[in-house]
């Protein structure tokens, strides 16, 4: 039997509460243990096939991806919590905000979610296009004071969302051929809020 049919592809390996346990997802499912002893804490019971995972800075919060669902593990607790809705798309990036309130998605065809910690709800939701097209979100990030979002596409486009002003889309740049700003992105972004806190 070849051994590349048995093994294993890790997405995640990470080190929580100083070391004394690992988090390890891969995709033959989620488990902590504890890292002195090796034995096993918890089996999250999670099929983490083309899985988001995104680690908080503090190490509290891990937001992990299934499809368009989107899940929280907070606190390290037993069983992983859902969020209320649906990310409108395929997750393909994900991150906390440093301050653990927030949980932002990014999608496949250019939803962007951002999601309430407390309530595992959809607070705000934006939609971004590049010249009427939809833009594959790969990366997002948050600045040190939570109020602009840098999103990263696969179209090669950077947005910059200010998220204090109605999600303005503030710019956006970069081009495999060269070409401006201006010239590539239409600055269309549709903006929905929903329960806000």
């Amino acid at each position: 039997e070849d051994d590349r049919e048995n093994a294993t592809s890790f997405q995640k390996l990470e080190f929580l509460k100083n070391g004394a346990e690992l988090l390890s997802l891969s995709d033959k499912g989620m488990n902590l243990w504890n890292a002195q002893s090796s034995e096993l804490i918890t089996d999250y019971n999670f099929n983490p096939s083309e899985s988001v995972v995104f680690v908080s800075k503090d190490k509290s919060n891990i937001a992990l991806s299934q499809g368009d669902q989107l899940f929280l593990l907070s606190n390290l607790e037993k069983q992983l919590l859902p969020f209320t809705d649906y990310a409108g798309g395929k997750i393909d990036s994900v991150t906390i905000s440093e301050d653990n309130r927030r949980v932002i998605s990014g999608t496949s065809n250019g939803k962007i979610a951002i999601w309430s910690t407390s309530g595992r709800n959809k607070i705000a939701e934006y939609k971004i296009s590049n010249l009427g097209n939809e833009d594959n979100v790969e990366h997002l990030t948050l600045n040190d004071e939570l109020n602009m979002l840098a999103v990263g596409c696969k179209s090669g486009n950077v947005y910059l969302i200010d998220l204090k002003n109605s999600g303005d889309l503030k710019s956006a740049s970069s081009s495999p051929d060269g070409e401006t700003a201006k010239m590539l992105i239409d600055g269309k972004i549709s903006t929905k809020y929903f329960n806000r806190e």
